[in-house]
Parts: structure tokens; C-alpha cells; sequence
């Protein structure tokens, strides 16, 4: 449980950091975008206007979908391995006495 723990964080931690770059290295949505009019709306010009997030809208999407799930294996790792470092060891213990001997196992 340890080692599914520290796996799953530091995974977790990897995606944030993928998910960062990959949002940042996108354009920003708020840049202004050249839209050229179809032939069939009578136009033909540059219309210059705000697009959305110009063609590059999977970007920010890809990078917020690995940051959250980033953060998601962070959230669940380190639980994890904080309660399988709890977990006690397998003990075995070997009791004598006056009228014979008992052998207990504690896992």
C-alpha cells in the first residue's frame, strides 16, 4: 500500500507538471484573430475579430484534463502511503509455559 502511495504521488506530480506546461506553452484565448468572411456570406476581406481560443483550444483543455488528474493522484497517493508506512509488520511470537508452548502470528 506504501508503494501504490508514493507511485501514485509521484505520478501525480509528474501530470501537474506536464498539464502546466502544456497549458502555458498555448496561446492565451483572449488574443485578437484574423477571421477571413466565406465567399457564400458576400464577403471576402479580413474581418480581424476575438476568437475564443483561437485553433488551439485542446491545449488548455489537454493541460487542465493532466493537472486535475494530477492533482487527483496526489490526493490519493499521499493518504496512501502515509497508512501503509502505519501498517505494523507481521510478528510471530513463540509463548512457553508450565504446561507446553504456543506459537501466535500477528499480521
Amino acid at each position: 500500500m506504501m508503494i501504490t502511495g508514493i507511485s501514485l504521488a509521484g505520478l501525480g506530480g509528474t501530470l501537474m507538471a506536464a498539464g502546466t506546461a502544456t497549458y502555458l506553452k498555448s496561446p492565451s484565448c483572449d488574443t485578437v484573430v484574423p477571421v477571413t468572411a466565406r465567399a457564400d456570406d458576400g464577403g471576402g476581406g479580413s474581418l480581424g475579430a476575438l476568437s475564443g481560443c483561437g485553433s488551439d483550444a485542446g491545449r488548455h483543455t489537454a493541460g487542465m484534463t493532466l493537472i486535475v488528474a494530477g492533482a487527483i493522484g496526489g490526493a490519493v497517493g499521499i493518504p496512501l502511503a502515509i497508512a501503509g508506512s502505519l501498517r505494523e509488520e507481521p510478528v510471530a511470537r513463540i509463548v512457553v509455559g508450565p504446561s507446553g508452548a504456543a506459537l501466535s502470528w500477528r499480521f
